[in-house]
């Protein structure tokens, strides 16, 4: 029943502009709880040795973590776009 709430929550979210990034925001923390569950409950992570737990929990530490590395590269790249654009449009 949490997953349909969180689904129709969702759904009914997007009707509202609440700008680019709080979308996404709030789609993202939807969607994590909702993942969250299904780790939980459906995949009985909730009831099993806490190692798993554990290891799966690592597992997330090393995806944040490639995830920022990568945003942080392409932010390094971002400004020789913008100038690129620029100095094209001149």
């Amino acid at each position: 029943a949490a997953l349909m709430v969180l689904t129709v929550l969702t759904v009914s979210v997007t009707h509202f502009d609440m700008g680019y990034t709080v979308n996404l925001v709030v789609a993202m923390v939807i969607a994590t709880i909702k993942a969250s569950l299904v780790m939980l409950f459906f995949m009985h992570l909730w009831w099993d040795k806490r190692f798993n737990v554990l290891i799966f929990l690592g597992s997330f530490l090393f995806l944040a973590l490639f995830v920022g590395l990568t945003v942080n590269d392409r932010g390094e790249y971002q400004q020789n776009i913008n100038a690129y654009d620029d100095a094209k449009a001149q």
